[in-house]
């Protein structure tokens, strides 16, 4: 399923997918902004009287940001498409960690109110690497960062303690992983191309598909 505005750099127009009930994808569905500021998207679901969504399948996002407001569960992926965001907030999300979320050229993975998170998040991100990056809103310790080129799980740590987890894959080299910090809190960036591009499991087709040609009338 496509989803795809021509956008503005003056006015910007979102996507909005809500359902009173079970919001379920099994399918792939691309949001696209064709042209100018990232677009929001907005998905709202419920499950057993609780904000929830079920993603078995792929979501896209293409110069597009989402927000999430629920829990995200199944095993399906997210693919951040060029100049896109991903933003969970962890007073009101919780992602399974059998989600995938790929990270494409010059996009982000943001983690917000990491403090409020009920337990250490542990997110599985695939493509990190070069011009894209994760940012959270604490400010994790840049000597601190341990990566397992065992496990390929990288922890970031605020005073000591594990704050996020995140498994980015084997064949990193800890030494190019670098901290930033900004307005929002600390941006972790890979100096180096992302050494494993398994973009295939969640590869994403921006392209909008072309309409079926309809028979020229005929008069009788």
């Amino acid at each position: 399923m496509y989803f795809g505005i021509h956008g503005s750099d003056l006015l910007v127009y979102s996507f909005n997918i809500f359902s009173e009930q079970q919001w379920i994808n099994s399918g792939t569905m691309v949001f696209q902004g064709v042209y100018g500021r990232k677009v929001p998207v907005k998905i709202k679901g419920n499950s057993e009287n609780r904000p929830l969504i079920t993603n078995l399948g792929k979501i896209c996002l293409n110069n597009a940001m989402w927000r999430t407001h629920m829990g995200i569960e199944g095993i399906g992926c997210i693919n951040v498409g060029p100049y896109s965001r991903l933003n969970f907030v962890f007073d009101e999300s919780q992602i399974r960690n059998r989600q995938t979320i790929v990270l494409d050229s010059y996009s982000e993975l943001r983690i917000s109110k990491l403090d409020l998170a009920s337990s250490v998040p542990y997110i599985k991100v695939v493509g990190l690497g070069e011009s894209n990056g994760v940012t959270v809103d604490v400010r994790i310790e840049s000597d601190k960062i341990d990566y397992s080129k065992d496990t390929g799980l990288l922890t970031l740590k605020k005073s000591g303690q594990d704050m996020i987890r995140l498994r980015i894959g084997r064949g990193y080299d800890e030494n190019r992983f670098n901290v930033t910090y900004n307005y929002f809190g600390s941006t972790l960036v890979y100096k180096h191309a992302a050494p494993t591009l398994s973009y295939e499991i969640c590869s994403c087709d921006s392209k909008f598909p072309d309409t079926p040609k309809v028979p020229a009338y005929e008069s009788c």
